[in-house]
């Protein structure tokens, strides 16, 4: 039996950008739900992301009840379903990064701006872990370790246009040592960058430095 679970918009959100609810879901402001995750608890987590684009409205409106806007939320729901909390990133005056709207922060401070998949590690944290693919690519026919080389091959294939992104679910510190690893896609020491693959590095530097501060 499939069971709905419900997607709220924080109301504070909502309030500040004077969001018609009555409006068509597709006419000025929408909704796209990027991923759903399962703690060891049975507690879930969805990331999703509300938008507004509204044709002749000006980037420079100060007006938030008239600018668009973006943002990504994380909801956490008990086993049972029940709306536990909220946590919202994005790039307005009424969020910045990671900020809470009815309870903890995810924790993963700008970093959830960027997400497009979420998983929960064994310890209860939660992580975001796509890694583009030419990241992947490139670390596949590297030196690994045993602990790498098992959270690679067990990544799941995301597939994103005529690209893909591989969800790696690790600890934190595997993660950075990936990033150590293909640090060779930036260029430098007699190899050349490649600019699509140093993009694709600074894009998973840039997830991986939020997602996992060094200690």
């Amino acid at each position: 039996m499939t069971h709905a679970i419900p997607v709220p918009l924080p109301s504070a959100l909502v309030d500040h950008h004077a969001v018609d609810l009555e409006r068509s879901y597709t006419d000025g402001w929408g909704m796209t739900v990027a991923d759903v995750a399962t703690a060891p608890s049975g507690e879930m987590y969805a990331l999703y992301r509300v938008h507004r684009r509204t044709y002749g409205v000006s980037d420079d409106e100060v007006d938030p009840g008239k600018a668009d806007f973006g943002y990504a939320l994380v909801t956490r729901y008990a086993p049972d379903g029940r709306l536990v909390a909220t946590a919202v990133s994005g790039q307005s005056d009424l969020v910045r990064q990671d900020k809470t709207l009815g309870g903890p922060t995810t924790g993963l401070g700008e970093e959830l701006w960027w997400a497009k998949g979420l998983c929960v590690l064994p310890d209860g944290t939660l992580a975001v872990t796509d890694m583009p693919g030419k990241v992947a690519d490139f670390l596949r026919n590297a030196e690994l370790d045993d602990i790498e080389r098992a959270a690679l091959d067990q990544g799941v294939t995301v597939r994103r246009g005529q690209g893909y992104t591989l969800r790696v679910t690790a600890a934190p510190s595997v993660h950075r040592q990936f990033l150590t690893r293909c640090q060779p896609l930036d260029g430098g020491h007699g190899l050349p960058a490649i600019p699509a693959q140093r993009k694709a590095r600074r894009e998973y530097e840039n997830r991986v430095s939020t997602l996992t501060p060094e200690p």
